[in-house]
């Protein structure tokens, strides 16, 4: 507790105290960045204080490489990226870091030796660099929607225009041809995006498809990735949706760890699956939901 007490509160130090017991401040002493590796909760720049604290060198490997793990999380989390190429990642690293590109190099090139980092080629040969967990989720989301499309066709083709002329009548209007496409879709495909602007007709869309889905029996489960929007469908739907957190069934583990209870052991009981607003869904959360 004294060793730690400038750099960390009391709770942080009792996980460090959990993990590593009496060999914990020899652990930091010998790598202040196994730290923020390996304990949930401690970010890199707490670990580069405490390293900076104890008289590690900047060029010292194992700040360098936490360091540019680092700013791969940090361009995920506040601007979107899960990837950056190679180059701009050792620029951002050194600048970072306050040492020279090419030290960064060799970090990532041990970090994707280690398979802590991964890459992509893109259109030009350059590397496109991920954490692993990044690369991991999204190869995930690419191959789920792919089996999904081929596999999970709802409705047979030929009754897709009888249902549709069913419900205009019903609701004594006439689908304006694109929205009639987007229905089609929807019943034709195991996937289907569908986008457009305030007042363009996705909901109309959705309250189509929620009909003939209910006049064939199928169960469906609407979500939104925040409250407002989960209570937003709800209301022009006039059918319950949930936060997908809530959907999924969230726990929360050691270390305000999530975990889903519905995955694919225990999958979503559901014929399908109506998402609004699913540009705000992070890449991690769309790959547990897919899972479900």
């Amino acid at each position: 507790m004294m060793f730690f007490r400038d750099y960390f509160g009391a709770a942080k130090t009792v996980r460090i105290y959990k993990k590593w017991g009496s060999a914990s401040v020899d652990v930091a002493k010998k790598n202040p960045y196994r730290l923020c590796n390996e304990i949930d909760g401690i970010g890199f720049e707490r670990a580069d204080a405490l390293a900076v604290g104890i008289g590690m060198q900047n060029d010292n490997f194992d700040r360098i490489m936490s360091g540019i793990y680092y700013v791969l999380q940090r361009n995920s989390g506040q601007n979107g990226h899960i990837c950056l190429p190679r180059k701009k990642l050792c620029e951002s690293a050194s600048a970072l870091l306050g040492v020279d590109s090419e030290i960064c190099d060799k970090g990532i090139s041990e970090l994707l030796r280690v398979e802590r980092l991964k890459y992509l080629l893109d259109d030009e040969g350059g590397q496109l660099v991920y954490t692993k967990y990044d690369f991991d989720d999204e190869k995930y989301i690419a191959q789920k929607l792919v089996m999904l499309d081929k596999v999970c066709a709802s409705v047979d083709l030929r009754d897709i225009d009888r249902f549709i002329d069913g419900e205009e009548e019903r609701q004594g209007l006439s689908y304006a041809s694109l929205k009639k496409e987007a229905i089609r879709d929807a019943l034709r495909y195991g996937v289907m995006i569908l986008t457009g602007g305030p007042g363009t007709g996705k909901t109309t869309v959705v309250k189509a498809l929620l009909s003939i889905y209910n006049s064939i029996g199928h169960k469906v489960v609407l979500a939104a990735p925040t409250g407002r929007a989960a209570k937003r469908m709800s209301e022009v739907t006039g059918m319950e949706a949930k936060t997908i957190h809530r959907l999924l069934e969230v726990e929360w583990g050691e270390g305000d760890r999530q975990i889903f209870t519905r995955n694919l052991e225990n999958p979503l009981e559901a014929d399908a699956v109506i998402v609004d607003e699913l540009s705000m869904v992070d890449t991690h959360l769309f790959a547990c939901l897919l899972n479900a």
